[in-house]
């Protein structure tokens, strides 16, 4: 049986997860209420005077391990809080981590099954 190269197994790996992904974000923007879509396309931007826009400046995690980082950790969470994001309906989409931690789980329970 012939099977096909690597570069054309990975070139159609990268497309379905490109398309797996997109369909997250449509769904997950249609959930999210129209305001809010605003308010995070605003996150984009980079701020007069900054180097980062606040959307990185929100996923970048603080390095100092300090007082001070403590405080800024705070502040990003409360920021992300603050932009509501927690109450869109995110059901739709699968955690996929969740699910892969299940089936680990599941993988191990079946491992001490067939040991004993």
């Amino acid at each position: 049986m012939l099977l096909p190269g690597i570069t054309t197994v990975s070139r159609l790996v990268a497309e379905v997860r490109r398309a797996g992904l997109s369909l997250i974000n449509r769904t997950l923007v249609e959930a999210a209420p129209q305001h809010m879509r605003g308010e995070l396309v605003a996150t984009l931007v980079v701020p007069e005077g900054e180097k980062v826009s606040v959307l990185e400046w929100m996923r970048t995690a603080v390095t100092k391990l300090s007082g001070t980082g403590m405080c800024e950790a705070f502040d990003r969470s409360a920021y992300v809080l603050g932009l509501g994001t927690g109450a869109v309906d995110c059901s739709a989409v699968t955690p996929v981590k969740n699910g892969r931690a299940g089936q680990v789980r599941n993988h191990r329970e079946g491992f001490s099954d067939q040991a004993a």
